[in-house]
């Protein structure tokens, strides 16, 4: 999160998006993910568990850094959204049930 965090800093990153591929990239293609690879791998976890749970872990910490774009925007930007494949729900069902219905606002709704 540190990375997107200055992206968001420093780049004017307003919102993100990844899917599948993109994430499998970000894994395979540093170090940054293997201590949580390995304490999950050691339990009852297969590789489409592994992945899953790393990809929806950063999808759910990544509205907090967009927290200031949302307020600053007025709601306009700081979403963010992870696509899935269609074969994700078939071979998961618990996928549906494991992940953010929607990822919305990552302020609470003001009363």
């Amino acid at each position: 999160m540190e990375e997107f965090s200055r992206f968001v800093a420093e780049r004017c990153v307003t919102g993100a998006t990844s899917n599948p591929p993109i994430f499998a990239k970000a894994i395979t293609s540093s170090d940054r993910y293997d201590e949580q690879i390995r304490r999950l791998a050691a339990g009852e976890h297969d590789r489409f568990e592994v992945f899953l749970a790393l990809a929806l872990e950063d999808v759910r910490r990544a509205p907090d850094v967009l927290g200031e774009v949302f307020d600053q925007s007025a709601g306009a930007d700081g979403f963010v959204s992870f696509e899935r494949t269609p074969d994700f729900g078939r071979r998961h069902r618990g996928y549906r049930a494991s992940s953010p219905r929607s990822v919305g606002s990552p302020r609470p709704a003001q009363t």
